[in-house]
């Protein structure tokens, strides 16, 4: 989407990222293709408009020759549309489609500006949905240092201040992570960046939380963080069947550190990870026991490390180590405790996925190639996983399908991407893109 134009947006708008062999004529009309831009028949011979002795030597609008034989094009692709390896080009998406990584497929996104930013910079996201599947995100501001919400109702988003910087150079907001309890009562988690002050030496960040209450939000310190200056996600928060808030994060020391609170206004803060530098690059998702799993990396070790909870200790174990690997982990869990995990592999196919239960996890490549960061991870009703990601400079959102990985581009130079899949199995992803908030919503991702 880096290309196109922007506006701020009372309504969704359907986008796509343009077509190809714009000749000012009007697009053929064509045959449906099947979803997601996959092969699946070949053209009847009623679909061939000259066959020679060794097979058709052209094809009807909708197909394209490929290897003596007419094949559907993955997007909808005209007579004479070239192929790769048994796929249409690229650029030879007509006009109308878009480019799916090295396929064509039909406009699958609708977008829309959450929010103008002054500037640009680090803008870290977290999105959440209410009970009626609209978006709310929680954002940093880099032109006002501030902690911010954008909300979606009949006439578009509008934004409100969640917490304001109290001096000239810190920072609210920093790794925010959005939820939303039963009753629809918005709570965040976020970093409290203090830039170190000489005179104070033990001066650090700051873990703090604010509620939205009666029109208002309340903001409080949970407890000192680590001073994280890399990207990533350093702060996870969720919210168990009873409305108990369960936050992991990087503490002080750089361990796992864990706080929840059950009532009241009082936070129970431990570590649940002493060893190394084991918090950062952490996510954190709740099943239908209550069982807390969280995913982060050894950042000393560089190992991918994974720990439960259920009513007592936390369990500990190391899921993947051998080389530079576990960095913008992310996890979800189904209710049965099943889990989904990505995380980067800086050695190996870059993004990585694995499935399963512990000691029976099941592992396999997402992307490779571009390096990846700020992954987000989520669950459709069917328990097919989706993963929203930036890759070089682009934002990807892939989706695990019954075959492997389907990719899709959702812009060509966004950044921070965050990710919610609703109960129709649609994915909402809120992103940054230059000064503005971008939220795009997948139409067709079933």
């Amino acid at each position: 989407m880096g290309s196109l134009g922007r506006w701020s947006l009372v309504a969704l708008v359907v986008m796509g990222f343009g077509g190809c062999g714009d000749d000012g004529a009007p697009p053929a009309v064509i045959p449906d293709a099947p979803e997601d831009g996959v092969d699946v028949r070949d053209a009847t011979d009623a679909d061939t408009i000259d066959a020679g002795p060794d097979g058709p030597t052209d094809c009807a609008t909708g197909y394209r020759l490929c290897e003596g034989e007419c094949d559907i094009c993955p997007g909808k692709g005209t007579t004479g549309t070239t192929c790769e390896g048994n796929q249409c080009a690229a650029s030879g998406c007509v006009d109308g489609f878009e480019r799916c990584k090295d396929s064509c497929c039909t406009p699958n996104f609708m977008y829309a500006t959450a929010a103008m930013l002054g500037t640009t910079g680090s803008v870290h996201t977290s999105i959440a949905l209410d009970s009626a599947d609209s978006p709310v995100i929680a954002f940093h501001d880099p032109a006002t240092r501030s902690l911010m919400v954008a909300t979606m109702g009949p006439g578009g988003f509008s934004s409100m201040m969640v917490d304001a910087p109290t001096g000239t150079t810190d920072s609210q907001g920093w790794s925010p992570s959005l939820a939303i309890d039963g009753m629809g009562v918005l709570h965040i988690a976020y970093q409290h960046a203090i830039p170190a002050d000489p005179e104070i030496p033990a001066t650090r960040d700051q873990l703090k939380y604010a509620r939205l209450s009666g029109g208002s939000w309340i903001a409080e310190v949970v407890a000192p963080m680590d001073d994280v200056t890399d990207p990533g996600r350093h702060i996870a928060l969720a919210i168990d069947s009873n409305d108990q808030l369960h936050i992991v994060f990087s503490n002080q020391n750089q361990h796992l550190g864990y706080a929840r609170r059950t009532g009241g206004a009082s936070w129970t803060v431990a570590v649940a990870d002493p060893a190394g530098s084991t918090g950062r690059h952490v996510d954190l998702a709740i099943d239908g026991a209550d069982t807390l799993h969280a995913s982060y990396q050894d950042w000393s070790a560089e190992d991918l490390r994974y720990a439960r909870r259920g009513t007592g200790a936390w369990t500990l174990e190391t899921l993947e180590s051998g080389g530079a690997t576990g960095s913008h982990s992310a996890i979800s869990a189904a209710g049965t405790g099943y889990l989904y995990i990505a995380f980067n592999e800086l050695d190996g196919p870059r993004l990585q996925f694995m499935e399963g239960s512990p000691g029976s996890f099941i592992m396999e490549p997402i992307e490779g190639g571009l390096p990846t960061s700020g992954t987000e991870l989520g669950v459709d009703s069917r328990g097919y996983a989706a993963a929203a990601y930036r890759a070089g400079t682009e934002i990807h959102l892939a989706r695990h399908e019954v075959l492997g990985w389907i990719q899709r581009i959702v812009s060509t130079s966004g950044a921070s991407p965050s990710l919610a899949v609703d109960g129709e199995g649609h994915a909402h992803i809120a992103y940054s893109e230059g000064t503005m908030l971008i939220y795009a919503r997948s139409r067709m991702f079933r």
